[in-house]
């Protein structure tokens, strides 16, 4: 997922990959950057061996793999929104009174916020529009509407005083993390090389540094 790299917010430097392929040359990998959902289908499918990104729960029937991080959610909003003012981090009830933008191409990093939303007993009002990342800051300016990102995500790459970046915690004030997964299909029986890169990238979430959410 484009996310996973640190140009993006992510952990994974480019260079990462490239050691990997340099101490392994009788392999012959292709790393492609993809969108959430093509990355599962794809998987499933049997057309990539692995894949990272935000699996839904009902995946777990056709794929499995090794959590690779719990990264805490944040929510975008207008800097011009009154309902925010003030505010250092927001509930999800608080954030219910705006419309939420859906995360386009994304359906498990949306279903895991509307679902928690569910569990809450909160309603959630969605836009009809889905607008990619590259575009949402000034679709959202001046406007009450929000979308959802990784914490670490959205300091790294939205860079804007139009709009402003707050952390979502429970009712308790604790932090609202989604699970990244490294994953690949059901009962796969993983080669020695496999294991090895599997492992590769489940070092390299274990010992990264996070940027902390504020408040936390």
């Amino acid at each position: 997922h484009s996310l996973c790299f640190k140009e993006n917010g992510g952990t994974i430097d480019w260079n990462d990959l490239l050691e990997f392929h340099d101490e392994h040359k009788n392999a012959a990998p292709i790393f492609l950057e993809m969108r959430g959902d093509s990355i599962i289908e794809s998987v499933v499918e049997g057309e990539l061996d692995f894949g990272i990104s935000v699996p839904k729960e009902e995946d777990s029937d056709s794929i499995e793999g090794v959590l690779l991080k719990l990264f805490p959610l944040a929510a975008v909003v207008s800097s011009s929104d009154d309902a925010f003012a003030g505010k250092s981090t927001v509930t999800i009830r608080d954030l219910a009174g705006a419309y939420l933008v859906p995360f386009s191409e994304e359906n498990a990093f949306n279903g895991f916020y509307v679902e928690k939303a569910r569990r809450e007993g909160i309603e959630l009002e969605v836009s009809p529009l889905q607008i990619r990342a590259v575009s949402d800051i000034d679709f959202m300016s001046g406007h009450s509407l929000y979308t959802v990102r990784p914490y670490q995500h959205a300091v790294r790459t939205t860079r804007s005083d139009r709009v402003r970046i707050l952390p979502i915690h429970n009712a308790d004030g604790s932090e609202i993390a989604i699970p990244l997964a490294l994953f690949w299909k059901k009962d796969r029986k993983l080669t020695r090389l496999e294991e090895r890169f599997a492992a590769m990238v489940s070092d390299l979430y274990r010992l990264a540094k996070s940027p902390r959410p504020a408040g936390s």
